[in-house]
């Protein structure tokens, strides 16, 4: 089973959207606590993304477009569009999505 969600992240910490994010932050919950387990500059090739995301259940943004969303979506990767801080969104992301 997948427990790695990842989030496109800014400068501070907040989930953003595709177009403004920094980072991509994978978040596995370990021990009932969602830890970072690893980050990486945002790529902005679609299918470079969903294959360095391959082992994730998700991909969240704040934003990130229906055309991109799309490619993604073919490409076997479950997107969402929450604001917020990851820590706090990953739970709910994995309950969803193991639902």
């Amino acid at each position: 089973m997948l427990q790695a969600i990842a989030f496109c992240v800014d400068e501070r910490d907040q989930v953003a959207t595709f177009e403004s994010a920094s980072l991509v932050r994978v978040y596995q919950k370990c021990l009932g606590t969602w830890e970072v387990l690893r980050e990486f500059p945002l790529i902005r090739d679609v299918s470079d993304l969903a294959a360095t995301l391959a082992d994730c259940l998700a991909l969240v943004g704040d934003g990130i477009g229906s055309r991109i969303r799309s490619d993604l979506e073919r490409l076997g990767l479950q997107v969402w569009e929450l604001p917020g801080e990851p820590s706090e969104l990953a739970e709910l992301v994995w309950r969803e999505e193991e639902a």
